[in-house]
């Protein structure tokens, strides 16, 4: 599947999800972000998802902060150096780590990796909204693995 079909499909599961086990959650632009992020996060392993994508901008953004903080303590052509150094370093880090597609991130652990960690950070409810979507990805997939 592509994007848009995990993302629709996630989103009508964590949808389902809501009415079945927390009727009173507010589909809020928080709840349905993390539901979104659960949708497509097993993908983030292929480099032609647009998640995956997205983290290689994200990374890269690494060398504007790098080239911010060299740039009161080091001249013009350090703080570039620094801040090229930054992004290479980065962009190096999210491809030579990057698992192969359909490892990890579309097993058990990874699923409950990211519902506790949505859990943590937005609360149990909208957990179980990422978690759902996240789990809809893994079951359209065809693809569960327990590591």
């Amino acid at each position: 599947m592509n994007a848009l079909p995990h993302l629709l499909l996630g989103l009508a599961v964590a949808a389902v999800a809501a009415g079945l086990f927390a009727p009173g959650i507010e589909f809020s632009l928080p709840t349905v972000a993390i539901a979104s992020l659960g949708a497509l996060a097993p993908d983030i392993d292929h480099r032609k998802s647009k998640l995956f994508k997205a983290v290689v901008v994200v990374f890269g953004c690494v060398a504007v902060i790098g080239f911010q903080i060299a740039r009161p303590h080091y001249g013009l052509a350090e703080s570039i150096t620094i801040a090229f150094g930054a992004g290479l370093a980065s962009v190096a880090l999210a491809f030579l780590l990057k698992p192969r597609h359909r490892g990890f991130t579309h097993s058990l652990a990874a699923l409950t990796l990211f519902t506790l960690g949505a859990g943590m950070v937005m609360g149990w409810e909208s957990a179980l909204l990422g978690g759902s979507a996240y789990a809809s990805h893994l079951l359209s997939d065809g693809v569960i693995k327990p590591f």
